[in-house]
C-alpha cells in the first residue's frame, strides 16, 4: 500500500482568485508572470498551468519509524504552506 498526502487550496479563497486573475491577463497579453504569482504556482510557466487543478498544493512529509515493524507519517503544523484549507490522505494498493 502507498500513502500520499495532498494540501488543497479553498477555491474560494480570495488569494487564490487573485493569482487566478493575473494568471489570465498575463496569458492574455503574452508577458511573464510577477514574481509573487510564480512563487504562488511554483515556478511553473503560466502557459503550463492549468487553472483548474492549481488547489493542490505540496504538503512536507517526514516518515517516521515510531518502533520496529511499524511505520508512520508527520505533517509538522508550522510546514503546512499558507492558504491551505484541507489535507486528504490517499491510499492505493
Amino acid at each position: 500500500m502507498s500513502t500520499y498526502v495532498k494540501g488543497y487550496r479553498s477555491p474560494y479563497d480570495a488569494e487564490h482568485q487573485n493569482h487566478l486573475k493575473v494568471l489570465k491577463v498575463c496569458r492574455e497579453v503574452g508577458v511573464s508572470l510577477p514574481e509573487e504569482t510564480s512563487d504562488y504556482f511554483d515556478g511553473i510557466k503560466p502557459e503550463c498551468i492549468d487553472p483548474d487543478s492549481t488547489l493542490e498544493v505540496k504538503i512536507p512529509v517526514h516518515e517516521v519509524v515510531p518502533c520496529p515493524g511499524s511505520e508512520g507519517y508527520e505533517i509538522i503544523l508550522s510546514e503546512i504552506p499558507q492558504g491551505v484549507y484541507k489535507i486528504r490522505f490517499e491510499h492505493s494498493w
